[in-house]
């Protein structure tokens, strides 16, 4: 892949004939796919009016990868916006559609008008070593019976408000998180409507400069694991560090982090449990 000097009339299977869209390239894939296939991103800013990972069948514990940059993602840039305006969202993000084995790696996501991803209807992926950039709804969106495996993420939402999140979870959905940086939103990690939240406190993570730090509500449990004490997780610069309610859980949360500044350590109503 690349921006600049792909064609999507190319097959796209040898780097001096590349394709010119991710879409292009998804649309080359096999409907059914029995082992590894990536999609290589050269670096340059990828504008996509539409981005749709759906219908792929992928078998025998295989995946299906978009690759760009681990070491440098800022140098790959899927980008919501155009090039006269270039912080003015005017796309949506990538959405995993009923698709299952999808990772994604070493790619900034910026400025788009709702999510960055969204993973809906049953969609399995793996996002690591990534970056999200801007003001949108929320960074990555994890709903309907889907699950997220993440590692590696830093997020920064511009301008906290009440609207925008890092991470959400929700109807019956699943999260792992290893290791992020999510600041400058309403809240880093939202979870609701009956999902879970499991947050590996064995490597870093950090929520700052947000209204909530943390969210779960809605018959959700959040739950952090590898403990007990780890000076890695921190919430800084927060108005609430936890706020769980509407018969809500948060498991072993307290005794490993570190909290700077921050006005309200734990909130709980209707229901909610924190463990200490």
């Amino acid at each position: 892949m690349n921006p600049v000097t792909g064609n999507d009339k190319y097959p796209g299977l040898r780097e001096d004939r590349p394709k010119k869209t991710i879409c292009s390239a998804w649309d080359a894939l096999p409907n059914l796919v029995k082992k590894n296939a990536t999609i290589h991103l050269a670096p340059g800013v990828y504008r996509e009016p539409s981005l749709t990972l759906t219908g792929r069948m992928v078998t025998g514990g295989s995946v299906i990868a978009i690759e760009g940059n681990t070491s440098a993602p800022a140098t790959v840039r899927l980008s919501g916006t155009d090039e006269v305006a270039t912080t003015t969202p005017v796309r949506f993000g990538l959405t995993i559609l009923d698709q299952r084995n999808v990772e994604i790696r070493g790619v900034q996501f910026e400025y788009f008008v709702e999510d960055s991803i969204r993973l809906t209807k049953g969609a399995s992926a793996v996002v690591r070593d990534c970056k999200f950039i801007g003001r949108q709804v929320y960074f990555i969106e994890t709903r309907e019976y889907s699950r997220l495996e993440a590692y590696n993420l830093d997020m920064d939402g511009i301008d906290k408000n009440k609207t925008n999140s890092g991470f959400v979870v929700c109807y019956m959905s699943y999260a792992l998180l290893h290791g992020f940086n999510v600041r400058n939103c309403g809240v880093g990690v939202y979870v609701k409507y009956v999902s879970n939240a499991f947050v590996d406190v064995s490597v870093f993570a950090s929520v700052r400069d947000c209204l909530t730090a943390y969210i779960s509500c809605a018959v959700s449990d959040m739950t952090w694991m590898n403990g007990p004490a780890n000076p890695l997780h921190v919430i800084e610069n927060c108005d609430v560090g936890f706020n769980v309610f509407t018969n809500a859980v948060c498991l072993n949360s307290q005794g490993c982090t570190q909290y700077i500044n921050v006005a309200t350590h734990t909130k709980t109503a209707t229901g909610g449990q924190i463990s200490y």
